[in-house]
């Protein structure tokens, strides 16, 4: 510390918030918007039904759209 300073006041600390209250789901549980239904219709071209089925369920339990394509093709494949 320089030479006549004072110490700068502590910062008063964040209250944490339970991980419970913190995590929003990125789609509304149960239904699709409009956006993530248009990329699952263009990404159903490159992809197998079963594919679109289970990436749709996830996304519907509020997985993000490349997290849920990265889970379906490890549990069903192409």
């Amino acid at each position: 510390m320089p030479y006549g300073s004072t110490p700068s006041p502590k910062k008063p600390k964040k209250m944490k918030i339970p991980n419970k209250q913190k995590k929003k789901p990125r789609v509304k549980i149960g239904s699709l918007n409009d956006k993530s239904e248009k990329a699952l219709a263009a990404h159903s071209k490159h992809h197998s039904r079963q594919h679109i089925i289970e990436m749709e369920k996830l996304m519907r339990q509020g997985v993000s759209f490349s997290a849920a394509h990265k889970k379906a093709m490890s549990a069903v494949g192409k």
